[in-house]
């Protein structure tokens, strides 16, 4: 009996720490039925989701895609949500490299990347290929779509682009920059004047960088602050994505 008494105060604190019935029995020993009727029988819903923990990177790439080509789907029965990250041939390994970050906390939905063939005499070749994975269901996800999301459509949480450092600046440049003429530029062309400013004020105020506001709410960064935009994202640009830094600056 004192044996039980232990077990069930161990799993109590392992649930009240944000421990999942999954990582109590692995951690415990014990099956998952075991800890799940014991808290069951003392009126405690067992958590279904796994406590997250040395998220940071994972943060900044969230963040980074929110800002660039990352979508946050909500499931259609339920609270809630998944990631689904997109992108062409071209960039199938920065995807690869992508899915390493939810890999690495067990994130990623089991059937792995996708391709997807779109036919359609709009492309030159007569098809486009789409490569996309889909993260598993995790209330972190979900909180990145309320903030995100508040009305099903795409809006920036400044409280959250706060926290960007140069994963996540590596992570927006990678899916919406590109070099330009004498410099870098990044698309934001689905954001609001108003909010482009922001990300202006924003990325001055993180990095000192300065970027302005062109023709159709393009970012386009001074040529002062190239050497310091580089210094901040390079170090996070696998190989197969370095045809978007200049020539010269790897």
């Amino acid at each position: 009996m004192e044996k039980y008494k232990h077990l069930w105060k161990e799993f109590k604190r392992l649930h009240e720490e944000g421990w999942s019935l999954d990582q109590i029995s692995g951690t415990t020993g014990k099956t998952k039925n075991q800890v799940g009727s014991s808290l069951r029988n003392r009126g405690i819903k067992p958590i279904r989701y796994d406590k997250l923990e040395n998220i940071s990177d994972l943060n900044q790439v969230l963040i980074g895609s929110m800002l660039g080509d990352g979508y946050m789907n909500k499931m259609p029965k339920g609270s809630h949500s998944y990631m689904t990250l997109c992108h062409g041939p071209k960039q199938l390994c920065y995807l690869e490299y992508k899915k390493k970050f939810f890999d690495h906390l067990d994130l990623s939905a089991n059937r792995g990347i996708k391709m997807y063939r779109d036919v359609s005499n709009r492309y030159k070749k007569g098809y486009t290929d789409t490569y996309s994975f889909h993260t598993r269901v995790h209330p972190l996800f979900s909180d990145y779509r309320t903030k995100f999301y508040p009305a099903n459509k795409k809006v920036l949480d400044f409280g959250y682009l706060e926290d960007i450092e140069g994963l996540g600046l590596a992570i927006w440049y990678m899916d919406d920059g590109q070099v330009c003429t004498s410099s870098y530029q990044i698309n934001t062309t689905g954001f609001l004047t108003e909010e482009c400013n922001k990300l202006v004020d924003l990325l001055k105020r993180k990095f000192d960088l300065d970027f302005t506001v062109q023709k159709d709410n393009i970012l386009y960064l001074r040529t002062s602050s190239i050497e310091k935009f580089e210094k901040l994202i390079i170090p996070s640009i696998p190989k197969c994505m370095t045809y978007k830094i200049r020539h010269g600056s790897i």
